[in-house]
C-alpha cells in the first residue's frame, strides 16, 4: 500500500469498504499559519488499556489502482447531488431529457464555488474562527478595494482596508452546495433561529449570562430537546459534513456539530472557539471581560464568573452531548480514539493558545469530506472538494502575504507572480499542500476519464516536484492518460478529451 502523502490523503477503500480509522477522517487541518501552530502533544504508546480501533482499509489507493495495470477506468458515477449524468449505460452521455437539468446542476455548483471564493477573499480567514448571529442568508460583503496612496496615514500604498471576519456558517452552506446545488440557505437560517429562540426562552429575563449557565441551556436545547448526537454508527456518511443535512438528520461529526453549537451559542450571547485537537475537535467558551465574580444573589457560581476574556479552563465536546471536559477528560477521550496515551499541553484550555483560524477550520472540514469521497471512490465529488480546498489555501496564502507586506511596509513587486497553479506569490510554506492538491485533482480527473485535464494536472505536479516520493506512480498514471488521449485522437476507445465525465466544476 502506498503511504499517505503529506496532505493527509488516506488509503482509498473499494466502493463497499468505508470503515477506516476514525482519526484518518479527522486529521489535522492543512497549512496552519506559524502563529496558530498547535501546542505539543506528547504521545506514549500504548495506552493501558487501548480503546477499540476500527479496522484499517486494506484496498489500494485510487492512484495505486490506476497504476496497477487494471486498464482505463470508466467515468465514476457520482453519489447524491454530484453531477447527474442521466440514465443510460456506464460511460454514455446524458440523455436529451436529462441534459438541461445536468447542465443547470453543474452551473449551480460552479456558482457556489465562485461565491465561496469571493466570500473568502472579502473576509479575513486568518483571524480566529467564529460563528456569527443572524445574517446567514445575506449576500457576502463586497471585495475590499485597495486604498489609494496616502489614503491611510503612514500606511503603505495599496494597503487594503480591514476585512470582516469569515462567516463560517455561510462558508459551510456554500460547501454543502457541492452535493445540493439548489440548497436554500434560508431554511437552515430559520432552523438555527428556532433553536436559538428555544435557548433564549430557557433563560430568565435579566439574569446574568454566565458562560457555563449558557452552555447548560444550549446543551438542553440541542441534545435533550432537538436530539442532536454524534453519528458513531455511520461516521463516514458524507451527510455528516453537509451542514444542511446535519440540521435535518440531527447527526454529525465533531466539527459539524461544533459549528451548529457555535452558531446557536452566539445567538444567545456566548462565544465559543474551536480547539484544533488531533482526531477530535472540541470547543472552549470565551469569558467576556469584566469583574470575575459578582455579589449577593448575582454572584457567579464557582468557575462561572466573568474574567479577562480568557477561557474558564473547560472544553465542550459537541459530539458527545455537549459534555464538559477538563483537560484530563480530553486526554482520556483522545487516548481512546487514537489507541495511544495522549498528554495535552494545559494551554489547550486557555486562550494562550490561539483559536483555529477560519481558514484552518474550513480546511479541516473539507479534508473530512475529501477523505470520505476518496474512501468511497466518488471521484466527482472528491474533485469538487479539492477545488474548494484550493480556493481556501490560495486565499490563506494571499492574505498572509498581504499582511506581511503591510507589516514590513513593502508593496507588491512587479516581479512577484500573482498566481499560478501552486498559489499566490509562490510562498514556499504552501507549496507542499497545493502541489498535493494538483496531484489529487489529476488522479480524480483520470478516474473521470477527463484525459486532457488529467494530463495537465499530473504534468504540472511532476514539473513542480520531480523527485516526489510518489513520482514514479504519477508518471505511470500520466502515461496511461496520454495513451488514452492517443486512442481518442485515433478514434478508438478513450475519453472525451477532457470535456465530460462528471459534474464537478
Amino acid at each position: 500500500m502506498l503511504h499517505a502523502p503529506s496532505t493527509g490523503l488516506s488509503p482509498i477503500a473499494s466502493p463497499g469498504q468505508r470503515r477506516v480509522q476514525r482519526q484518518a477522517a479527522c486529521g489535522p487541518a492543512l497549512a496552519a499559519s506559524p502563529q496558530q501552530q498547535r501546542p505539543p502533544v506528547r504521545a506514549r504508546a500504548p495506552a493501558p488499556p487501548p480503546g477499540p480501533r476500527r479496522p484499517r482499509a486494506r484496498a489500494a489507493t485510487l492512484a495505486a489502482a490506476a497504476a496497477s495495470g487494471a486498464g482505463d477506468p470508466e467515468p465514476a458515477r457520482p453519489r447524491g447531488g454530484g453531477g447527474a449524468t442521466g440514465a443510460g449505460p456506464a460511460g454514455a452521455g446524458p440523455s436529451s431529457e436529462a441534459l438541461p437539468a445536468a447542465l443547470n446542476e453543474r452551473l449551480s455548483r460552479l456558482r457556489a464555488l465562485e461565491e465561496f471564493r469571493a466570500l473568502l477573499e472579502a473576509t479575513d480567514i486568518l483571524c480566529p474562527a467564529t460563528a456569527v448571529a443572524p445574517g446567514l442568508a445575506a449576500p457576502p460583503p463586497p471585495l475590499a478595494p485597495p486604498s489609494p496612496p496616502g489614503d491611510r496615514a503612514g500606511g503603505p500604498a495599496g494597503a487594503r482596508r480591514p476585512r470582516p471576519p469569515l462567516d463560517l456558517l455561510r462558508a459551510a452552506l456554500l460547501i454543502a452546495r457541492h452535493a445540493q446545488p439548489q440548497l436554500d440557505f434560508s431554511v437552515c437560517e430559520r432552523e438555527l433561529a428556532r433553536l436559538a429562540a428555544a435557548a433564549e426562552a430557557r433563560l430568565p429575563p435579566g439574569a446574568p449570562r454566565y458562560p457555563l449557565r449558557l452552555v447548560r441551556v444550549v446543551n438542553a436545547v440541542l441534545y435533550s430537546e432537538a436530539g442532536f448526537k454524534g453519528d458513531a454508527e455511520d461516521y463516514y456518511n458524507p451527510d455528516n459534513s453537509c451542514i444542511d443535512r446535519v440540521l435535518q438528520r440531527r447527526r454529525g461529526i465533531p466539527i459539524s456539530l461544533s459549528l451548529i453549537y457555535m452558531a446557536v451559542a452566539a445567538r444567545v450571547g456566548l462565544r465559543m472557539e474551536p480547539v484544533n485537537l488531533p482526531a477530535h475537535l472540541m470547543l472552549r467558551p470565551v469569558v467576556a471581560p469584566g469583574p470575575r465574580r459578582g455579589a449577593g444573589r448575582d454572584a457567579a457560581p464557582e468557575g462561572e464568573g466573568e474574567g479577562d476574556g480568557d477561557s474558564p479552563g473547560l472544553l465542550v465536546d459537541a459530539f458527545n452531548g455537549g459534555e464538559l471536559c477538563w483537560l484530563a477528560d480530553a486526554e482520556e477521550r483522545l487516548s481512546a480514539i487514537t489507541g495511544m496515551q495522549v498528554v495535552l499541553d494545559p494551554r489547550w484550555t486557555s486562550r494562550a493558545t490561539p483559536a483555529m483560524s477560519g481558514g484552518q477550520f474550513l480546511l479541516r472540514w473539507l479534508n473530512n469530506l475529501r477523505q470520505v469521497y476518496i474512501l468511497s471512490a466518488q471521484a466527482d465529488n472528491a474533485l469538487s472538494i479539492l477545488r474548494y480546498m484550493r480556493a481556501t489555501l490560495e486565499t490563506m496564502q494571499q492574505q498572509a502575504e498581504e499582511k506581511e507586506q503591510q507589516q514590513s511596509g513593502r508593496t507588491p513587486s512587479a516581479s512577484s507572480p500573482a498566481g499560478g497553479p501552486f498559489g499566490k506569490g509562490g510562498v514556499p510554506a504552501a507549496l507542499g499542500p497545493l502541489t498535493d492538491l494538483t496531484r489529487d485533482e489529476g488522479l480524480c480527473l483520470y478516474a473521470l476519464g477527463r484525459w486532457a485535464e488529467a494530463a495537465e494536472a499530473l504534468a504540472s505536479y511532476l514539473a513542480a516536484v520531480p523527485s516526489a516520493h510518489d513520482a514514479l506512480m504519477v508518471r505511470s498514471v500520466l502515461e496511461k492518460v496520454r495513451a488514452a488521449q492517443r486512442r481518442a485522437a485515433a478514434g478508438g476507445n478513450g475519453g472525451d478529451g477532457g470535456g465530460g465525465g462528471g459534474g464537478a466544476p
